[in-house]
């Protein structure tokens, strides 16, 4: 029922823009509005967990949405994905360093779960949440988009809770990441809201930090992007509420 009538709505949206001039739409994934396996329940994309195999190469799995708790910008649910080994967290999304090296090199040594998106059509813009919950996130996030070769083309990132937000009580917004992988780009997203100030953990500037993260283009060449924690064993931060431009075939 969830799956139907979001869907409904997103092509609606559409077709009030008016696809034979506009040619796009936003279209907004809420894993609040679903249970279970979301991979597919709005036109345009295709939703997974991006993760390495037991045979060493990688493989994409379901993306599911999943009870989030304290870790849900938005509502209760999250993105997550299956299970792998009792120490394992559905809501975790690391090492997308890993899952960079592993699709671009065949190296595929660490573990990595990274969140991913495919467009039927390349699209001009994707966005997404996450929480970062005080001084349990020191690491940090990262939306990497690519084109169809593969080829990295915007890397959006914030920092993590580390010990001088603990003590200024201030995440700075995130920023592009240049060509050196330091945060000396644009702004790429904001800090939407900080909530929960010394109600857990050390410290009166311990909160928690709901933040958007969003790759913007000129031209129409994303075909994919990529979500998670950069490093290898990321502490908690949870991705929520996809959005991008829809694109239909032949347009």
């Amino acid at each position: 029922m969830y799956r139907q009538l979001t869907t409904c709505r997103a092509l609606i949206s559409a077709m009030t823009l008016g696809l034979g001039t506009a040619h796009a739409a936003e279209v907004v994934i809420e894993p609040d509005n679903y249970l279970g396996n979301v991979s597919n329940v709005a036109p345009g994309a295709t939703l997974s967990a991006f993760r390495r195999s037991a045979a060493g190469s990688y493989q994409f799995t379901p993306a599911l949405s999943i009870p989030g708790g304290s870790w849900s910008p938005t509502g209760n649910r999250v993105f997550g994905h299956s299970l792998i080994g009792t120490s394992d967290r559905a809501e975790l999304w690391d090492n997308l360093n890993g899952a960079y090296e592993c699709e671009q090199s065949g190296f595929c040594f660490d573990d990595f779960r990274a969140f991913r998106v495919d467009f039927d059509v390349p699209t001009t813009n994707v966005g997404v949440l996450t929480t970062f919950h005080g001084w349990e996130s020191p690491d940090p996030m990262e939306l990497a988009a690519f084109n169809s070769d593969g080829e990295r083309l915007l890397r959006c990132w914030v920092m993590g809770v580390h010990n001088g937000v603990l003590q200024s009580g201030v995440l700075p917004a995130p920023r592009y990441l240049d060509a050196s992988g330091e945060a000396t780009g644009p702004v790429c997203g904001t800090v939407i809201v900080k909530k929960n100030c010394g109600t857990f953990g050390p410290g009166a500037h311990n909160c928690d930090y709901v933040v958007s993260l969003k790759v913007i283009r000129r031209q129409s060449d994303i075909a994919y992007v990529m979500v998670a924690g950069p490093l290898f064993s990321n502490t908690f931060a949870a991705v929520d509420k996809l959005t991008y431009n829809y694109i239909p075939l032949g347009h």
